[in-house]
């Protein structure tokens, strides 16, 4: 049995801030650069991860979808790249 899971991030800016925001689960972080972001993304994620473990006995378990204006949000986007966290496969979009 797989423990892998797959998620979809988006990366869109409002005013000067940039936020990343999963789609499977209802987790984001912002942050003014990219590189920040993406640092601040991926501890909260794994953050995120452990403590359902921890609390639910499995990934992720007992956390919400992101909002549907994200969902919908999907649809817009350029796919920039794929990458993994731990055992979870992201796609990651930019938005306009």
């Amino acid at each position: 049995m797989s423990t892998e899971q797959y998620a979809r991030v988006i990366v869109f800016k409002e005013g000067e801030t940039l936020f990343a925001q999963c789609l499977e689960y209802d987790i984001c972080a912002h942050a003014q650069d990219e590189q920040t972001l993406y640092a601040r993304f991926k501890a909260l994620f794994n953050f995120e991860r452990n403590l359902s473990i921890e609390r639910n006995g499995a990934p992720f378990a007992g956390l919400d979808k992101a909002p549907q204006k994200f969902h919908d949000m999907w649809d817009a986007c350029v796919l920039k790249e794929n990458f993994a966290i731990a055992s979870t496969h992201l796609s990651l979009a930019k938005c306009a």
